[in-house]
């Protein structure tokens, strides 16, 4: 499966086909910049370190979120020391969290954007 062998999914998402499909609409700029909300990026994210090793998934969201900015006109989206956060933050929750094996995902709490295994 991925780097990590693991599905990694936010409650927003019911399927890897489902974030499959906002990666591919984040890459290409094709989803509305207002429906880019905080748990697609967590989706994104996820699905970057499921994918790739640490630093290449940093690498790659960072262009990603360049570019979709840029695509958008969106000149405040972009901000490095968050970014790495977030990525540094989901890294630790995907190598340190107890997920049950049959479901591998971690959700986030739309309401208060913390993690949490489900």
């Amino acid at each position: 499966m991925g780097w990590r062998d693991r599905s990694l999914r936010t409650r927003d998402f019911a399927s890897d086909s489902e974030v499959a499909a906002l990666v591919s609409a984040f890459e290409n700029a094709t989803i509305p910049a207002s429906e880019f909300t905080h748990a697609a990026h967590i989706a994104v994210a996820l699905s970057y370190l499921d994918s790739f090793p640490p630093e290449e998934a940093l690498r790659r969201m960072r262009e990603k979120i360049r570019f979709f900015a840029a695509h958008h006109g969106v000149t405040n989206l972009y901000h490095e020391t968050l970014t790495t956060f977030w990525m540094r933050l989901l890294e630790h929750v995907v190598i340190t969290s107890d997920v049950d094996s049959s479901r591998r995902s971690v959700r986030v709490k739309a309401d208060s954007s913390t993690l949490a295994p489900d």
